[in-house]
Order: structure tokens, then sequence, then C-alpha cells
């Protein structure tokens, strides 16, 4: 009689490997109920080909690594959150002396909170990064809260209109800030009044920017009442219409021009001096970003379109690139795809590094963090 064959979804077997990976070793001291354990790593160590220590060889790999900061650990120190779109995991990688190490217990208070997209910023105005993630509405906040045992918890933030979602003021009234699931939005504190502003690809169309002026701080006086307001839904008179071509000065794209309106990735900016907030935007059928200067301010903005190879002259083509600031100087790309279905994506280089050199940013690696850690391909089975 043949055997049976159970097949268990990519998501949870990718979380249980890394739970038996993590937890492989453990004892028993005198008393039975006394239990540790400790990652693979610290007794089994895991080199490459040329005889380097791989740092965190058990992660599992990353394929669409959205990328935050955030504290998570109790110790006040910052450390690295990645959401894997593609596996539909969080992993967390601390912030040490000696540098990066994944320690996967402090993703488990995330794992129940994150849907669709991640994005880490202060909004609540403790000074600490909140959650900032999908909701069938548009967009739902977690804030960052000490427990009285010094670890980190992610409690639902309601707003001042006491909604468990984000909302906004226009010329139509109270309107959702309505997000596609398969987008990454801007934020940044636009005007210097310490709350976030946000920038969001129109949902329907996905090709006009959507700019939602963060009112909290004028209106109460704290950052923590998420009151906004929609300021334009043109903003900078920017249209995307495909791969590289955008329209400036409110001029639509030729009907024929328009190739899709799919995923879009926006990272918020001020670089070379610009006087205001540029942008960086990707789309998911597009092998490089585009990258807009403003020369105005939030409200007022004036983009120029900036050739990628003066910004980025050592560009490596990524499908559906996102990209991530850590710090100033240090520039992270990574896809944000959620399938390969043509398989045609290498998942183990699709983190891209670029650091700062003077006006331009340089390539240092295609697999930024990858490299330390072992990776034997998007949904295989090794035995």
């Amino acid at each position: 009689m043949p055997k049976k064959r159970f097949r268990i979804p990519n998501r949870w077997a990718h979380a249980l490997g890394s739970f038996l990976l993590s937890a492989w070793a453990f004892h028993s001291s005198s008393q039975a109920q006394n239990l540790e354990y400790a990652l693979m790593s610290d007794f089994m160590p895991v080199t490459d080909a040329s005889g380097r220590s791989l740092t965190m060889p058990w992660t599992g790999g990353l394929n669409s690594a959205q990328i935050g900061q955030a504290e998570v650990n109790g110790d006040d120190r910052e450390d690295l959150v990645i959401y894997d779109r593609y596996a539909r995991l969080v992993h967390t990688l601390i912030q040490t002396d000696s540098g990066l190490s994944w320690q996967p217990e402090f993703a488990l208070p995330l794992l129940d909170r994150v849907e669709s997209w991640v994005l880490f910023a202060d909004v609540t105005g403790d000074g600490n990064a909140d959650l900032l993630t999908a909701h069938p509405f548009g967009i739902q906040v977690y804030a960052y809260e000490k427990q009285p045992d010094g670890s980190v918890g992610w409690m639902h933030y309601p707003t001042a209109l006491n909604e468990a979602y984000l909302q906004a003021e226009s010329p139509n009234g109270l309107v959702n800030i309505q997000v596609s699931r398969a987008d990454v939005i801007g934020i940044r504190d636009a005007d210097g009044d310490g709350d976030q502003d946000l920038w969001v690809f129109n949902f329907s169309t996905g090709t006009t920017i959507n700019y939602y002026r963060n009112t909290s701080v004028e209106t109460t006086g704290t950052m923590g009442a998420l009151t906004f307001q929609r300021e334009t839904n043109f903003w900078g008179g920017l249209s995307d219409c495909g791969c590289g071509a955008v329209a400036l000065d409110s001029i639509l794209c030729r009907p024929a021009a328009v190739e899709h309106a799919g995923g879009k990735s926006l990272t918020i900016l001020a670089p070379n001096g610009a006087t205001g907030p540029g942008i960086l935007f990707g789309d998911e059928l597009c092998e490089q970003p585009v990258w807009l200067d403003n020369t105005g301010n939030a409200l007022a903005p004036q983009l120029q379109e900036q050739f990628l190879t003066d910004s980025l002259p050592s560009w490596q083509s990524l499908l559906f690139p996102a990209g991530y600031f850590l710090g100033q100087d240090t520039l992270v790309f990574s896809t944000n795809l959620s399938e390969n279905p043509l398989r045609t994506v290498d998942f183990s280089h699709t983190l891209h590094r670029y650091t700062r050199q003077g006006s331009t940013w340089q390539r240092q690696e295609d697999n930024w963090l990858q490299q330390d850690m072992l990776d034997v391909g998007a949904e295989a089975a090794p035995t």
C-alpha cells in the first residue's frame, strides 16, 4: 500500500523548520522543569566554500525583505525587523556589540500583527518606532509598549476618532487611507513638526500619488492623535506611465503609454541638498526604480527626474525594487515580490546594499545578510 503524502503549506513549513533548528539543542537541569535551548549556530558553526563562518546560517534565508528598524528586545537599542513578504514570516535581528544576531523569539509578538506589509516609524510620539501594517480598510497601527517585565509588546492603537484604521479629511469629507496590499507606502516628517506624513499611490489607478499631511500636532498638540488631511491626490503632478517613464507638471500619461497599474513601492528622501522630500519608487513589473528630487517642499513640490546612472551608477537589475534607508549613508533595495511563478528570480541575491559615496550611491553587494544564511531555495524540501 503506497505511503500517504502530506503537503505542509510553505508558510508553516518555513516556520516549523526555523523553530526546530532553533530548538534543536536543549537540556534539562537537575529539575526537569527548567529547560534551556540554544541556537544551532551556538554549537554547530557553518562555513562557506571559502572557509568564511556564516553568522546566521539557520535563519532560513530571505526572499522578499521589507526592512524596518525598531526596538524589539527591551534593551533600548534599535534592531532590524524584516518581514519576508514571499514567505509571510517576520525575522528579528538584534543589534549587539558584535553585530546583528538572529534571535527569532522576539518576532513572536509581531507574528499575529503583520498583514501583507510592514512599516516602522514613531507615529505616537514616545520616541520608539511603532508598527504600521495593512487593514481591510487601509492602514492600522500597533504602538510600541514596554511591558513591566522589560519585554516589548505591540498594542493596537486607535486614532483620535477611535477608529481601528487611519482616516483623513478630504474635500469629500472623511475618507479611509486606502493602500493596495501589494504596495509599500512612503512616510516622513515633511514639515519638521515631529509627526509623520504619508504618501500613498492611488488605490484604484496606481499611477498618481495621494499626499496625506499629518495634522496631529497642529490640531491637538500631540503626535499621537493620528489625524490627517489629504492635501492632494495628484502630488507633484506626477503620473507613472510605465517602467522608467513618468509624466510631470500635472500631465497625464497618454492612454497607450500606461502599461500597468500593479504594485508600487515608495521611499521618501531628500538627497543631494534637495529642499523638500523627493521620492524613489518601484513597480512590480519593472527592474529599476525611478528617482525624483524635489526642489520645492511637501505642499508645493517641484519634482525633477534624475537619471538613475547619476544617483545609482552601479545599479543592478532587481524586479519590483523597494528601497530602505538604514541611517543616512546606507540604502538597501529588496524585491517586493510575493510570488515567483516563472521561477526567474534568484532569491539568494535580492538584498542589494548601497552606500553613499559623495553625491552617488555605490553597490557593495547583492546578497546582504543572505550571504550569512544557508538557503536551499524557495519551496525546496531538502532531505
